[in-house]
């Protein structure tokens, strides 16, 4: 029954079930859903997620997406700032954790993608792209400044394409030796292995937002992405996602 009710509350059948109707969705137990973001709304100023809200702020723009409305993050600062930052302290250097984006970009990322911080110095974490850099997508933390910094050996022309693709980030923690921490980047299932740039430990909790696009405070340039959705789960020391795995993901958001 609560199944039911799931589908006819979002456009997408297909996302409905894979992230809402079980605790364990997309992949099963290997994975936790925290929240997914499906922008179906279509013409509000707020978007519901899963189990949270986020706010639209500085003109994200409502536009046609792969499995109904999605946003478009053109526009300066403009970003979806999710109301409960506290849920997302889970996301430390010790922690397994992925984030799953459906998007589509006609340029290379350049700005915010996901972050919970305010400022490039400040404790926290961002995802990043990088388009003027040698790697165009990078993964930060902070701790009381000090950087741990991942980036995949991506070209621009990877990132990029008239199509809607499937992005997904997986951070798996091996705490007792972090220099073989596993770090994949993944695009439509192909995966790019990171560079490990040092090895830090510590808490990145903090009392910001975490935010889609762009910071808490407003000051960031936003991903030049558009966003049909967005998922993040919590691995708890399950491991890393594997190729097979990885694919999986990606038939079953794309519904094929």
């Amino acid at each position: 029954m609560r199944a039911l009710i799931l589908l006819f509350l979002f456009v997408s059948p297909v996302l409905a079930e894979q992230f809402s109707a079980q605790n364990f969705g997309i992949i099963g137990t290997k994975r936790t859903l925290v929240d997914a973001w499906f922008f179906n709304e279509g013409k509000q100023t707020a978007t519901r997620g899963v189990r949270g809200a986020g706010d639209l702020l500085s003109g994200p723009v409502w536009i046609t997406g792969y499995h109904g409305p999605g946003l478009n993050f053109l526009a300066t600062n403009s970003r979806v700032e999710l109301q409960n930052e506290s849920a997302f302290d889970f996301i430390t250097q010790t922690s397994t954790w992925t984030l799953i984006i459906v998007y589509k970009a006609d340029n290379p990322p350049n700005g915010i993608i996901f972050s919970k911080t305010n400022t490039f110095s400040a404790v926290g974490f961002y995802m990043q792209g990088t388009a003027a850099a040698a790697d165009d997508m990078a993964i930060n933390f902070n701790v009381s400044g000090v950087k741990k910094i991942y980036t995949p050996p991506l070209t621009k022309a990877q990132s990029a394409g008239k199509n809607w693709r499937v992005f997904i980030f997986d951070y798996c923690s091996r705490s007792n030796k972090p220099e073989v921490d596993d770090v994949i980047f993944s695009i439509d299932g192909v995966i790019f292995t990171d560079t490990n740039d040092g090895t830090i430990a510590g808490s990145i909790a903090n009392n910001n937002l975490a935010v889609i696009s762009g910071w808490d405070a407003g000051t960031s340039t936003p991903i030049n992405w558009r966003m049909d959705m967005v998922a993040l789960l919590r691995g708890d020391g399950r491991g890393p996602l594997t190729t097979p795995e990885l694919k999986l993901i990606v038939d079953r958001v794309l519904g094929r």
